[in-house]
């Protein structure tokens, strides 16, 4: 996980004649943390090896509770990503030389589970004018027949709404959002999208609105999944809403759902900025085509190729309300090559 914030200090002084001067300065802070680590020892050399092409092909297997990569565009400096990438190094002896480094994006689509309970909420609000003046009180229910979603897929809800009160509601707004927080070395950022909303007519004072079904169809596909990390969070909830007129108070709901990125949609159209200080960029994959001519080293460490185990997990927490299948894998077992 990558975060950038964009922040700004102001220092303020005073001159000798006793005129205060502001200056603003801006800063910016890059933090990362690692989700998941797995190091694997392919191939051994007991002495030199001899000129030529060399082949190790090697495989491991995802955690099934990985989440989607990620990436978050910049916005006023601010930017975030969650991304993997397999990295292969060739560990050459000696103090005065170097390794040979080479790193490619690796994309991940985590499996669509299917909710655990129907999700349900009530709000009873009481209704004031002017913050002060109580005209009654109205009732909100919403609930939802499952609480996970991707693309192309309706979220179907019923409401309910009884109007206690002497004040007209002039709509019932339904809204699909979209919340978005990241922090770099405790400096923090948000962002708030609307990924599908509708509207219900209004309702007169004293009346009630029977049990409604209300249907949002997702986009066919959406930049971000539902995940929660140390540095990132997004999290999406269905908000049930009935407007009342300017001063009164509004009666509103949210029910929590996970939304899961469709498999064909990729993150990165090209790999994440580096921060300061990396050294290791990232290279355009290549697709492997085995060749019967190449060599591979005297030692082949087999144990971890053939039946690989899934690395554990550092950091991230899957969202609430949620159950993953560990047979049922976008992205995994995956085979890569190192030539």
């Amino acid at each position: 996980v990558r975060t950038k914030v964009v922040y700004t200090t102001s220092h303020t002084t005073r001159d000798s004649r006793g005129h205060s001067h502001t200056r603003s300065t801006r800063h910016t802070a890059h933090q990362r943390s690692s989700i998941v680590t797995e190091n694997l020892c392919v191939a051994t050399f007991p002495g030199e090896a001899a000129p030529g092409l060399y082949q190790f092909p090697f495989q491991f297997v995802l955690h099934p509770s990985l989440p989607s990569s990620t990436n978050l565009p910049d916005s006023f400096g601010d930017s975030a990503c969650l991304a993997y990438s397999v990295a292969v190094v060739l560990e050459r002896p000696g103090f005065t030389t170097s390794n040979l480094v080479s790193r490619a994006m690796l994309e991940v689509n985590e499996a669509i589970p299917r909710a655990i309970t129907p999700a349900r909420a009530t709000d009873v609000k009481i209704v004031n004018l002017a913050c002060c003046i109580p005209r009654g009180d109205m009732q909100l229910t919403g609930s939802l027949s499952h609480n996970a979603f991707c693309g192309n897929e309706a979220v179907l809800l019923q409401v309910e709404l009884d109007n206690r009160s002497s004040e007209d509601i002039d709509c019932i707004a339904i809204e699909l959002k979209e919340y978005i927080s990241f922090r770099a070395n405790s400096h923090s950022s948000s962002r708030q999208n609307i990924l599908a909303a509708t509207r219900l007519p209004g309702l007169a004072a004293g009346s009630k609105m029977p049990n409604t079904s209300v249907s949002l169809t997702l986009p066919p596909s959406f930049a971000n999944s539902t995940l929660r990390t140390q540095l990132l969070t997004i999290s999406h909830v269905v908000e049930v809403r009935a407007d009342t007129p300017c001063c009164k108070s509004n009666p509103a709901l949210q029910l929590p759902v996970t939304l899961y990125r469709a498999p064909e949609v990729a993150a990165f159209v090209v790999p994440p900025q580096l921060h300061q200080g990396e050294e290791i960029s990232y290279a355009q994959p290549v697709p492997y085509h085995p060749n019967s001519n190449a060599m591979g080293s005297p030692i082949l460490v087999q144990a971890s190729v053939v039946n690989p185990a899934p690395p554990t997990m550092l950091e991230a927490s899957a969202p609430p309300q949620q159950v993953f299948n560990a047979t049922v894998m976008q992205a995994s077992p995956m085979t890569t090559p190192f030539v």
